[in-house]
């Protein structure tokens, strides 16, 4: 268990304990900035809540973003694994509800999708690439939860190049997600825990006129990946849900991106609002709680699908 400064002192449920949640999806697709929009979204729950406080902690305990409006991610952040708090505290009289530890692993784009591939197994074991690929493996087995990224701009990066990472078509969607649920499913037993799969359609942003529920999304954009999704869902231990995010958000009316593609980051700065990127992780923490949360407690988290 990882030691977290400033760690609540009160505790009302037991806690869940230490969460392991692997992220995986292309190069590009907004994995790495995902804990930063968590934390800004956390902002917008914690103005409309009039029951909860949400925070999120680095191991410090520090705050992973400053209070303030400008607070915004580098624009170009390295994959690399986060360990971080989240707390969920009563504003009546401060009293911390739930806290859970989360180790999120983020893998880079190539290795991600390459799990469950069996052309990966030809690699000279030993490699740099053979190990990280194997870390990648590792980290989606133990994961008691998988974020899983589908880049709603996928065209963009035709043709494909799945040697850098890249995913360009829903085919390609479709058969790099048969090949990991087929990975966890071959991997589980009868007494296995659930594992949950957060299907996250990214940069919604990008594509406003689409912007709807997550199930119309997939039809419409990754018919065939959705088609692949349903069919494992409720199978072999895993509990698959779907979510439409944007790590930048909308400017306006909600009719253009927050995006500026010069520098590949936030036009506007100041107006960084994400988008649905809290949904997935208050759909995980809903799981884990569930089987001991009090009856009469008020709903813990806000609807899955904002809007």
């Amino acid at each position: 268990m990882k030691s977290f400064r400033g760690r609540p002192k009160q505790i009302l449920a037991p806690p869940p304990g230490e969460l392991d949640i692997a992220l995986w999806g292309p190069t590009g697709a907004g994995k790495t900035c995902l804990v930063y929009a968590l934390a800004k979204e956390l902002e917008y729950y914690n103005r409309t809540s009039a029951t909860f406080h949400y925070d999120l902690f680095d191991s410090r305990g520090a705050p992973i973003l400053r209070d303030g409006a400008s607070d915004q991610p580098p624009a170009n952040d390295e994959a690399k694994d986060d360990v971080i708090q989240f707390v969920r505290t009563l504003k009546a009289n401060g009293a911390t509800v739930v806290a859970h530890d989360l180790n999120i692993h983020d893998d880079r784009g190539l290795n991600a999708i390459r799990v469950g591939d069996t052309a990966s197994d030809s690699v000279s074991v030993g490699t740099t690439w053979d190990r990280h690929l194997r870390t990648a493996e590792a980290n989606m087995t133990d994961s008691v939860a998988i974020l899983a990224f589908l880049d709603i701009d996928y065209e963009r990066l035709r043709p494909s190049a799945p040697e850098l990472g890249l995913l360009a078509t829903d085919s390609d969607y479709s058969g790099r997600i048969t090949n990991l649920l087929d990975y966890l499913a071959a991997l589980r037993g009868p007494s296995d825990l659930k594992k949950y799969l957060a299907v996250c359609v990214a940069k919604v942003d990008l594509r406003p006129n689409l912007r709807r529920n997550a199930e119309q999304l997939m039809k419409i954009v990754f018919p065939k990946t959705n088609a692949v999704l349903d069919k494992y869902n409720n199978k072999h231990g895993l509990i698959i849900e779907k979510f439409q995010t944007s790590a930048v958000g909308f400017l306006g009316n909600g009719d253009r991106a927050n995006f500026n593609p010069d520098t590949g980051w936030l036009s506007q700065p100041n107006a960084w609002r994400p988008f649905n990127t809290a949904a997935p992780f208050f759909w995980i923490f809903q799981e884990m709680e569930k089987d001991f949360l009090r009856a009469d407690e008020p709903r813990p988290y806000p609807p899955l699908q904002r809007r």
